[in-house]
């Protein structure tokens, strides 16, 4: 119906659009009001799009056995030296080691 995903945000009422919201009361109550946002939407600058990739990998329980070599084409694909791959890497783990990050991928359980 949109043919993007620029065109759908376009059209949302976050974005002055006419259309609903595409997140659900869920995300909104929890992971939106946490972080202080109506809207999951981020745009990376394009030098961070194979860092995103990484983190891709590492966060998904099903892809994280290939993490290893994804990154490593991701480096060869963007031709990084080794520092490049490695400063790449220092990022995707400074993220997952962020305590706000940490929070919304592991929040606390509730003692019953």
């Amino acid at each position: 119906m949109y043919g993007t995903v620029d065109a759908r945000c376009g059209a949302c009422v976050v974005k002055g659009g006419s259309e609903a919201k595409c997140i659900s009361r869920g995300w909104e109550e929890t992971i939106g009001a946490a972080i202080g946002r109506e809207c999951p939407r981020v745009d990376l600058l394009p030098e961070l799009a194979p860092v995103a990739e990484i983190l891709e990998f590492a966060l998904n329980e099903k892809l994280r056995p290939a993490l290893g070599l994804r990154a490593e084409l991701i480096g060869e694909c963007n031709a990084y030296t080794s520092e490049e791959l490695n400063e790449a890497l220092s990022l995707v783990s400074a993220t997952l080691s962020d305590a706000n990050v940490s929070r919304l991928l592991n929040p606390p359980r509730e003692v019953a």
